[in-house]
């Protein structure tokens, strides 16, 4: 074994992530992991936790404990050691360049990128969940610091062995299930690797190569082609690719900064979500002078999913508004007020079926033990071929029928913009233990494909202001229109 192998690998962001440190940023919730230099990193913890779970998911559990190792426990056996020595994933600066070193300040103001990054809130999302009556729950509201879609970062990885024998495990990179940070099912921190390079060093042809493979590591130089055993484009997994175009006017979010800059001085009172993005031509960075741009983000669309799929699995079980409305009266307890009443029955209606949480995911309360994560991941959708259009709107009095005083305002709206709604699985799922579960799950399944019929058909509104006429829309053919929902059918083997 004296080979030792080394694997450069540089990643990408394909949308924001949110790689948190467990601890809160002044103002907001959450607070980036930070290196010497107070510049975002992932670390080696987080990258070795993802790439195992995957390892394991796809290639089965004696190949992750092989690489990863394990802990002594009696279903395992002895306490094994990780072959893999993996290093914190570094920024790369606005040259490509990964920022290994202590920076002082003047270096760091120098560079737009890591003059950006080094804030303490690089760009940040408002979150909030959504009642059964489409409006934002009480005290559901909280916010997420997170870095810029386009950002680079390199990790090292060295093992010893063959050059080949990594092979396996090196290409779970290519999956869109390489995702780091918070909220990776609802589209954030999602990768790809955009350049990787193996070399390897037979440490018996004597000093020159322990030199020239300590010279390698510390270079800083990074790859900037693919290796030719690396796969690209994995859909292995891809549940269903939705391109979509909206009717007339769209809008989603809540965003910061007007889209048109004619409007800029207008005080538009609505503006659709928008964020920063960084492109890369020649190896070098641009953000196209801070220009802002409009994403439907995954946790909308999520939302929109769960809420249908809960509408249609409650209609192939049965199970009726008026017979809710007797169970909850039945179990009601004894000397509730009217005002206790209703709370808890709007707690009943604004309750998602359990037997969705295996796709949606469940977060507990009361008890984390019972909080599971779905199967289902959505990705961001970047919008193309929009113009904006600004519309005036205000409210009536009632009594009078002339127009409310200061009620007067505007929103910013896209029109007919064109994307593209991707579902993947995490993994496939497991098969159900007893008929009634069986049961469940085909009503489950059922549910998933009425909710994509019902979008196919322009019945589901994907956006914001779809009371108003806003945020329709139909098929669109910019895309391949793609349901695998027999995904859904099949189900995982031993190795998962």
């Amino acid at each position: 074994m004296s080979t030792i192998n080394v694997a450069k690998l540089v990643i990408e962001t394909l949308s924001p992530m949110a790689i948190a440190t467990g601890s809160r940023e002044t103002n907001f919730d959450t607070a980036l992991v930070r290196d010497i230099n107070g510049l975002p990193m992932i670390p080696a913890s987080a990258v070795a936790g993802v790439w195992s779970h995957l390892t394991q998911r796809h290639l089965g559990g004696e190949v992750c404990r092989d690489w990863f190792g394990a802990d002594k426990s009696a279903k395992q056996g002895d306490f094994i050691p990780s072959k893999l020595t993996i290093t914190d994933a570094r920024l790369h600066d606005s040259n490509n360049q990964p920022v290994v070193n202590y920076m002082t300040p003047e270096l760091i103001a120098a560079d737009l990128m890591l003059k950006t990054c080094v804030l303490d809130r690089p760009h940040h999302r408002d979150r909030v969940a959504i009642n059964d009556r489409s409006v934002a729950k009480e005290n559901a509201k909280f916010d997420q610091i997170v870095l810029p879609k386009g950002l680079r970062f390199s990790v090292i990885v060295r093992w010893q062995g063959e050059l080949d024998s990594a092979n396996a495990i090196l290409r779970l990179w290519s999956l869109r299930q390489m995702a780091f940070g918070a909220s990776t099912r609802n589209g954030l921190g999602q990768v790809a690797l955009v350049a990787s390079e193996i070399k390897s060093f037979d440490l018996k042809q004597g000093e020159s190569k322990g030199k020239a493979l300590q010279a390698y590591v510390f270079d800083r130089r990074v790859p900037t082609e693919q290796a030719e055993f690396m796969t690209t484009n994995n859909t292995s997994l891809l549940l269903a690719q939705l391109p979509l175009k909206a009717l007339d006017n769209w809008r989603s979010g809540s965003g910061s900064e007007v889209l048109n800059l004619e409007n800029k001085d207008k005080n538009v009172g609505i503006i659709t979500y928008s964020e920063p993005s960084w492109h890369w031509e020649h190896h070098r960075a641009s953000n196209d002078n801070g220009t802002m741009t409009p994403v439907f983000c995954g946790s909308s669309i999520k939302g929109i999913l769960a809420h249908r799929m809960a509408y249609h699995y409650r209609k192939h079980c049965k199970m009726w508004a008026e017979n809710i409305d007797k169970d909850f009266q039945k179990n009601l307890k004894d000397g509730l007020n009217p005002e206790e009443i209703g709370k808890e029955l709007h707690k009943k209606w604004q309750t998602r079926p359990e037997e969705l949480k295996y796709l949606l995911g469940h977060a507990d309360d009361t008890d984390h033990a019972k909080s599971i994560a779905g199967l289902l991941m959505v990705d961001d959708c970047p919008l193309r071929d929009y113009q904006t259009t600004l519309r005036y709107h205000n409210a009536i009095d009632r009594f009078t029928g002339g127009v409310r005083k200061g009620a007067l305002y505007s929103e910013e709206l896209l029109y007919q913009p064109k994307f593209t709604v991707k579902i993947w699985l995490t993994s496939l799922p497991t098969a159900p233990s007893t008929d009634e579960e069986k049961t469940a799950w085909q009503y489950v399944i059922q549910a998933f494909k009425d909710t994509v019929r019902d979008i196919e058909l322009g019945l589901l509104p994907m956006g914001a202001g779809s009371g108003r006429g806003s945020s329709l829309v139909e098929k669109s053919t910019h895309d391949e229109w793609i349901c695998n929902d027999a995904l859904l059918l099949e189900i995982q083997g031993d190795n998962a």
